[in-house]
């Protein structure tokens, strides 16, 4: 077929696909409608092209960048950029597409002061909640429990956001989430009230974290897949710009755990 081109839009980060697969053009189009946009000024443009065939000799995933290049490797999956053009070749499931995407913007947002954190997130009057932590430290489970508009399940974008008066931390909702669906239907940024990192008890109750705290938390819990140490350094000086910005907290809570506990 013909190429059909889609521009994809996560926390203000734009690429362009050109899909050489109509079915998986509607795929990739019905999953991501509401991060869709019609124009788009980022230079980096990719081409999607389909395989049934293996295209790495095992699944474990490889991300390489050199001064010239961007790779992601895997069985399902191969992926090489070089001067903002792209060719991506990957076994036609939109499952092998989610996982390049959530490597891909890992390594991209950072270039516009932004980064993807493992967490769920909320909105209440306006301001966003995160609360972040590995598997099982209850994201999902807050998030139900606290019944508000919600942003991710899983995973959310947060991006510093400067101007005359200062930075700002503003968090954006994603596609990719864990059990509870597909994401919600708005896609505006909030500014971000505060991140919690999560452990359930009997009491709720919560602990302010100093930087040298919070440190080491929030990088356990960023979504980063590079081993290069310049991009690693890059990712901590970034963490650090978010967390001298924010209220960090320890939140442990109870099953009766209400928004004023906040």
């Amino acid at each position: 077929m013909k190429k059909k081109s889609l521009i994809i839009s996560i926390a203000g980060t734009k690429i362009t696909l050109f899909i050489y697969n109509r079915l998986m053009y509607e795929k990739i189009k019905n999953r991501y409608q509401k991060y869709l946009r019609k124009h788009n000024s980022n230079p980096i443009q990719i081409e999607c092209r389909f395989t049934k065939r293996p295209l790495a000799n095992n699944s474990k995933l490889e991300v390489i960048r050199t001064a010239i290049g961007y790779k992601i490797m895997r069985n399902d999956l191969h992926f090489t950029l070089r001067h903002n053009q792209g060719k991506l070749f990957l076994t036609p499931s939109v499952y092998a597409f989610d996982a390049f995407l959530r490597v891909f913007y890992s390594s991209f947002l950072p270039d516009n002061n932004a980064l993807l954190l493992h967490s769920s997130g909320i909105v209440y009057k306006n301001k966003a909640y995160v609360f972040s932590g590995p598997s099982g430290a209850g994201k999902t489970t807050i998030t139900r429990l606290l019944n508000k508009k919600t942003l991710n399940d899983e995973i959310v974008a947060l991006k510093i956001v400067k101007n005359k008066h200062g930075s700002t931390v503003a968090v954006y909702a994603t596609p990719f989430w864990g059990e509870m669906g597909s994401g919600p239907d708005f896609q505006p940024e909030f500014k971000l009230a505060s991140v919690f990192f999560l452990e359930k008890d009997y009491i709720t109750r919560k602990e302010l974290l100093s930087v040298e705290e919070a440190l080491p938390k929030f990088m356990r819990c960023c979504c980063f897949f590079e081993k290069n140490t310049k991009q690693t350094n890059k990712m901590m000086n970034l963490a650090i710009e978010f967390i001298t910005n924010l209220s960090v907290y320890k939140l442990y809570f109870a099953l009766d755990i209400k928004i004023s506990d906040l």
